[in-house]
């Protein structure tokens, strides 16, 4: 798969607690954020609705990832 520029990578490790499934190899320069568990766990406690804004958004794009692997598998007739 190509990885698109703003993109969100590793979240459902993060929400299921398990390993992640995949391992990404950048073919170009990139630059990268990477947010730690601790981190997302001192803001829950130290600002509940960012934190809650911060979910939310992984949620949009998880069910967008989600819908457009459903209609992709719809496609081949899966």
């Amino acid at each position: 798969a190509h990885i698109q520029p703003g993109s969100m990578i590793g979240e459902m490790a993060y929400y299921t607690q398990r390993e992640r499934s995949a391992t990404i190899v950048a073919d170009t320069q990139s630059e990268l954020l990477r947010i730690e568990a601790v981190h997302l766990q001192t803001l829950e406690q130290k600002n509940p609705a960012i934190a809650a804004e911060f979910h939310k958004l992984v949620a949009r794009h998880t069910a967008r990832r989600l819908a457009r692997t459903t209609l992709l598998l719809r496609d081949i007739g899966f």
